[in-house]
């Protein structure tokens, strides 16, 4: 028997809200209790994907490999517009290996993402995030930063250097909480119609508060007991890290510029999303809604072009 998880065409991309609908009604956390785990994702042929909503879709890929599934992934328009985007933004370069691709999986020499990489003035291709050796991802910051310079036609060193500040905290963010073998991903898309820029950072690891919450029990932190709602607010609001070190700034800074810049964060944890409310200087509240189980953190902060 084979598992089918199908996205439909929507007349419209897919959001951060919809692609959630989609796997809720799968209930996919159930399929690593099958014996034989066959599931099929297949997807319209004229199916968008907001950049958040893709690197959940990628990561998804990796969670129910990791789970022993045997996955396929069909695009049922053969090779359409869908089809042909996701190779050239680097999405099926990064599938699993074991993953088959149907009409086709290009291998690494033959990816679109490679071949076309740097030369569209929206796209910006997904880039894998070393979990283990944080050093290989030193390149990437300034990449997509230089990247979004050439975009917006600007050399503003401030909003350059604010954008790279949150680029750099997202990888460092992979090697300091996923406690994974698997790759996260970071990926930034510019949206012409909206004005809008997403940079999304994900994993498969085993998310972000567990790793937290792990740290601050070791060390018999005042936090250690918390709700996940003051964890976060306090994280991001005033720094806190699982090591006593003074790392958790990272994501501080992270939040700041996100305000500053009229930006949304949006968090999707191992069993629920989080939407983070700014008041004036700072988070004030936080948004819980379950979800499927998924392992891993998916940080997702949008924000408009701004004038500068």
């Amino acid at each position: 028997m084979v598992d089918i998880i199908r996205f439909k065409e929507l007349g419209r991309f897919y959001n951060k809200v919809d692609i959630e609908e989609v796997l809720h009604g799968n209930k996919i956390s159930n399929f690593s209790a099958h014996e034989e785990n066959f599931i099929e994702i297949q997807i319209d042929k004229d199916c968008r994907f907001l950049a958040d909503a893709q690197l959940k879709l990628l990561c998804l890929c990796h969670h129910l490999v990791n789970q022993g599934a045997d996955l396929s992934l069909v695009f049922l328009g053969g090779k359409c517009r869908c089809f042909t985007f996701m190779d050239r933004c680097g999405f099926l370069l990064h599938l699993p290996t074991s993953v088959t691709v149907t009409p086709t999986k290009p291998s690494s020499r033959e990816a679109a993402s490679i071949r076309f990489q740097g030369q569209s003035v929206n796209l910006h291709e997904i880039r894998a995030v070393d979990p283990v050796v944080s050093r290989n991802n030193r390149p990437i910051p300034g990449q997509m930063t230089d990247a979004l310079s050439e975009l917006l036609k600007t050399d503003c060193e401030k909003f350059l250097t604010d954008i790279q500040t949150v680029i750099c905290e997202f990888c460092d963010n992979v090697s300091q909480h996923s406690q994974s073998q698997s790759p996260g991903f970071v990926y930034m898309h510019h949206y012409p119609t909206t004005q809008k820029i997403y940079i999304v950072i994900a994993d498969v690891g085993v998310g972000l508060l567990n790793s937290l919450r792990q740290g601050l029990q070791e060390r018999n932190d005042i936090f250690k007991d918390s709700s996940d709602e003051t964890l976060l607010l306090e994280m991001f609001n005033n720094g806190l890290s699982r090591k006593n070190d003074q790392r958790g700034s990272g994501l501080n800074r992270m939040a700041e510029i996100a305000i500053k810049y009229n930006g949304s964060l949006h968090l999707r944890l191992d069993k629920c999303l989080v939407d983070l409310t700014p008041v004036g200087n700072e988070f004030a509240s936080a948004h819980f809604k379950p979800c499927a189980d998924m392992a891993g953190t998916h940080i997702s902060f949008s924000f408009e072009v701004p004038k500068i």
